[in-house]
This record gives C-alpha cells, structure tokens and sequence, in this order.
C-alpha cells in the first residue's frame, strides 16, 4: 500500500523503519503541529533530510501550519519572505472564518 502512493505524509512521532526504502517517484511530506520541544526529531537535520516538504508551525517551513482559534480575533503574523506553488490545507473543526481566511491567501 505504501509503495503505491505519490505522497506520503508522516506525522510527528511516525518514525519511518530504517529499512524502508523510497520509491524514486514519492514525495515524503513531514507534518507537525508540535514543536522540536515536544519531537525532536524536528530539530535532527539527518532525520529531516530524508522528507523533500516539511509542513510545521516554523514558519521557515516549506508550508508553515498553526492552530487556529474558534475566533477571528486571532493574531495572524506575516510570513518572513513570500511564498509560491502549492498549498496544503487541513482542517479538523469547519470554522467558516478559517475557510474565508484560506480563501484570501
């Protein structure tokens, strides 16, 4: 099954085994709303070397992610330099402002 995908999206403390090896034609995408505090594996340049798109809180990431508040009154910061291509959006509580949000971006 995982041989067969395109992308796979790991998430913080999924350790991939040592011994699988990666099909030259997918993309391994880390994901973490966390912190290196939390999984430091984060932090651990070897181990993120083997995922081609990080998706994090840091907002240095290839897609920087956060939790949203329930209120529209969050603070939102501006990302540190412009960024283009594709966009991922995961969403686990339908927030209507957050879609209108998205949206935007």
């Amino acid at each position: 099954c995982l041989h067969s995908a395109d992308v796979v999206l790991l998430s913080a403390g999924i350790v991939v085994p040592k011994t699988q090896l990666k099909p030259p034609w997918q993309i391994w995408l880390y994901m973490s709303l966390e912190s290196g505090e939390l999984y430091p594996e984060m932090d651990d340049a070897a181990y993120m070397a083997a995922y081609e798109i990080e998706a994090s809180t840091r907002l240095a990431s290839h897609v920087p992610i956060t939790f949203a508040p329930r209120e529209a009154s969050v603070v939102r910061r501006r990302m540190t330099e412009a960024k283009t291509g594709s966009v991922l959006y995961v969403q686990s509580n339908c927030v209507e402002w957050r879609d209108a949000y998205v949206a935007q971006l």
